[in-house]
């Protein structure tokens, strides 16, 4: 069995958006959309355990698990059949980077706030 570290949530949003991804919120909620494609200006990785398990490159979620992945409930699925991983949703914007941690059923708090692509 894995540990998983919890890292403290953040308890203010950041003040930069640019892209299309969920830039102002501190929580993702289950109907947020998963902006994975160069078009959109945002990326969205999502690592299980360390591991990169979805990119707009490279799907192993869509390989191992089937499926199409386009929303954070669709993530919450399998996050739940593996209760013991530690997963991580990173979106990658031109100007800044957020990650969130899955922090219990339906808790996807952010974590960290980063520089971004550039």
């Amino acid at each position: 069995m894995t540990a998983v570290s919890i890292y403290p949530p953040l308890d203010t949003p950041p003040h930069h958006r640019c892209g299309n991804g969920p830039a102002a919120q501190l929580h993702l909620h289950m109907g947020d959309i998963l902006f994975s494609d160069l078009s959109a200006l945002t990326v969205c990785d999502v690592l299980r355990n360390g591991e990169l398990v979805h990119s707009p490159l490279i799907s192993v979620l869509r390989d191992t698990f089937g499926g199409s992945f386009k929303t954070v409930a669709d993530i919450e699925r399998i996050a739940r059949k593996y209760p013991n991983s530690e997963w991580l949703m990173r979106f990658i914007e031109p100007l800044q980077s957020l990650i969130y941690q899955r922090q219990g059923d339906c808790q996807w708090n952010l974590v960290r706030v980063g520089t971004g692509m550039f």
